[in-house]
């Protein structure tokens, strides 16, 4: 009749005001070896077994299946920070006074363990993901500062938490800090990490609450910098693994903004991905951006630009550097100039491939030029960018251990010494066996030589050509070549005199021994 009596009762309890303040009328004298000893032994586990106390979710459950919640998991109202719709029907209400804790333990009712939080949240988060994401800042912030008192001395609830998608990024994405490099945002407006390389930027909002900045830190987050990124950036492009095709054009392009961004110098010629205009990819050292400079590779390769890798119109849009531009200077041409030193994307015909590293070869480029071009404008475009392209031909000062270099500039200036070029009076000779005509005077009534046919060959520019055994100054040593190419023809005798006459005038004391 007892169970019955106690029900009967409970239920009565539990309809008024009574329902939440009854826990005090438990018994709770010692243990003493008496005739009411059993009696009481029996009531308690009658009221653990019965559904008498009421869960979050509004609903008489036996204390047995019941979890409390300390305040220390609960936010400022005393509510728990993991309550979910699974979760209500488990934890008792908290309109039970704390100072009955006590008397829910007597009941069976358990009290909540770090590993069983840890377990809830995990629940929470996978089962009702948008719930969490949303929740307040506040709420993010508390939940922060009681994983940081339960978690902060042991190394294994650590591990636990890292699991968890707790970290929200700036992208919107939340991830677990355990499967992310994570790095704060940057103070500096301009610097966005980009997607598609090793690390990723978590979102201001959890930066700047305190609570949540140190438990991100606890959990492995580190602060952001600006050449550490650069580094990732380089070593993801550098990777033979790593497919262009897998990211976004917009992905591709945020890797070389942010690079310029940076201030970044490319000192060791690192090769970083493009995506072209023709949704193919190439590295930058492979590919041409569209230019106005004179003899630009859009200007010379236009009716072909196809067979040839030009980066994508977004590339040219021009993004903020950290520094101020001058006025002689204007951003666009800063990044316009970034990109051919830095990123060595051509703007005109390029000369040699690889161009990054020896040994190297007269490109594709230029040859497909050679073909379609005449001579004369061939040497043009090489006068008019000669200090771009002087680099490959030009033996440098210091040649230790570049024995490679030196071996395929010495082939690059063989080759083009060679290269059949128009010259006066439709002739056509190797460019190495040919002179410079000045039009101070009327060189062809007096010399046969083969004279290049070209414009303006006063012009000082053309100097260059000398690197090509080109005679290009007319001196006693020009007269002094005419008379030894003369002993391969049949010249007259009259021109021969007047090879003499013009030597005679150009000797002086400084270079008598050398004519002689």
């Amino acid at each position: 009749m007892i169970p019955g009596v106690f029900h009967d009762a409970i239920r009565e309890f539990n309809k008024g005001d009574f329902r939440y303040s009854w826990l005090p009328y438990l018994p709770a004298r010692p243990v003493v070896a008496d005739f009411f000893q059993h009696l009481e032994q029996e009531i308690m586990t009658i009221l653990s077994k019965s559904p008498t106390l009421e869960s979050f979710a509004g609903v008489l459950t036996p204390p047995r299946d019941l979890i409390y919640v300390p305040e220390r998991l609960s936010d400022e109202n005393q509510v728990p920070l993991v309550l979910t719709p699974a979760t209500a029907s488990v934890y008792v209400s908290s309109k039970y006074p704390s100072s009955d804790r006590y008397r829910l333990t007597q009941l069976g009712v358990k009290s909540m363990t770090i590993e069983e939080f840890i377990k809830d949240l995990g629940d929470f988060i996978r089962d009702y993901p948008e719930d969490f994401k949303t929740k307040p800042q506040r709420w993010h912030s508390r939940l922060a500062e009681v994983l940081i008192s339960s978690i902060v001395s042991s190394k294994g609830y650590q591990d636990a938490v890292s699991t968890l998608q707790i970290a929200p990024l700036r992208n919107g994405r939340w991830v677990a800090p355990k499967d992310e490099n994570l790095l704060f945002p940057s103070h500096s407006k301009p610097l966005v990490i980009p997607n598609g390389i090793d690390v990723v930027e978590i979102h201001p909002d959890a930066e700047e609450d305190h609570y949540r900045r140190q438990l991100l830190m606890i959990l492995g987050a580190k602060d952001f910098r600006a050449e550490q990124i650069c580094e990732i950036i380089v070593k993801t492009h550098e990777q033979a693994s790593f497919d262009p095709s897998s990211l976004s054009r917009k992905d591709l392009v945020s890797h070389v903004a942010f690079l310029y961004k940076s201030d970044w110098k490319n000192a060791d010629a690192k090769d970083i991905w493009f995506a072209t205009d023709a949704d193919s990819f190439c590295r930058g050292s492979e590919a041409y951006m569209d230019s106005d400079v004179m003899y630009s590779a859009a200007e010379l390769f236009a009716d072909l630009r196809y067979k040839f890798h030009f980066i994508h119109s977004d590339y040219l849009q021009a993004p903020l550097s950290k520094k101020s531009t001058t006025d002689a200077e204007s951003n666009s041409e800063k990044w316009l100039k970034w990109l051919a030193q830095s990123m060595h994307v051509a703007q005109i015909p390029r000369i040699v491939t690889p161009s990054l590293r020896a040994p190297f070869f007269i490109s594709h480029d230029f040859q497909f030029l050679l073909g379609i071009w005449p001579s004369s404008k061939i040497l043009l475009l090489m006068r008019h960018h000669w200090k771009y392209y002087s680099r490959w031909i030009v033996p440098r000062e210091s040649s230790r251990g570049k024995e490679a270099w030196n071996i395929s500039q010495k082939q690059l200036k063989s080759k083009l010494s060679s290269l059949d070029v128009a010259c006066r009076r439709n002739l056509t000779y190797p460019l190495h066996q040919t002179f410079l005509p000045l039009s101070s005077m009327q060189l062809e009534s007096v010399v046969s030589v083969p004279l290049l046919d070209v414009p303006e060959p006063d012009h000082d520019d053309w100097d260059y050509l000398k690197c090509f055994g080109v005679v290009v100054e007319l001196d006693a040593t020009f007269w002094v070549e005419c008379l030894r190419r003369a002993k391969n023809a049949t010249p007259s005798t009259k021109q021969i005199s007047q090879l003499y006459e013009q030597l005679a005038m150009w000797m002086t004391r400084d270079n008598a021994a050398v004519i002689r």
